[in-house]
């Protein structure tokens, strides 16, 4: 299990590159599909209700600092 700042530096190694994740936050499991923005600094998340949104990194750890990340793989 990876945290949000592993999964932050990973996303970072990994720009315009999916990533699926899977969140286990107070005992909840949801699956993202995550990238990161070289050029914007932002990253992308779309969530299991197909909504999509950006976030700068500190706003992301900030919302997800408490969870743990299961990745599945980067594609």
């Amino acid at each position: 299990m990876e945290t949000t700042k592993n999964l932050i530096k990973i996303l970072r190694n990994n720009h315009d590159k999916f990533i699926e994740v899977q969140l286990l936050l107070n005992f909840a499991l949801a699956t993202h599909f995550i990238y990161y923005k070289n050029d914007s600094k932002l990253i992308i998340d779309e969530g299991i209700d197909g909504e999509e949104y950006s976030i700068s990194c500190k706003e992301f750890y900030t919302r997800y600092k408490d969870a743990n990340w299961i990745i599945n793989q980067v594609v």
